[in-house]
């Protein structure tokens, strides 16, 4: 005996492409403020003469900031000198 397939109606196919293209769009805008975001960063931080590093190897919440010989992470306060 065969079994029944469930069919979906084809609204939720409609709903599933909109839902995938209202994800789509946010992952957009959210790249785009990201990009801004570490444009603008850079700016501050090369007019203030410290360098962005790498993440905080103690917290991973923030890139660490590099100023006269030392890093500091901006959100955890972990601090060593180079």
């Amino acid at each position: 005996m065969k079994r029944a397939t469930p069919t979906r109606p084809p609204r939720d196919n409609r709903e599933t492409a909109a839902a995938i293209d209202a994800l789509g769009a946010r992952v957009t805008r959210l790249e785009r403020e990201q990009r801004l975001l570490r444009t603008t960063t850079c700016a501050i931080a090369r007019e203030a003469g410290v360098t962005i590093g790498g993440p905080c190897s103690r917290c991973g919440r923030s890139y660490v900031l590099v100023a006269s010989n030392t890093m500091r992470c901006p959100a955890c306060g972990d601090g060593r000198s180079m």
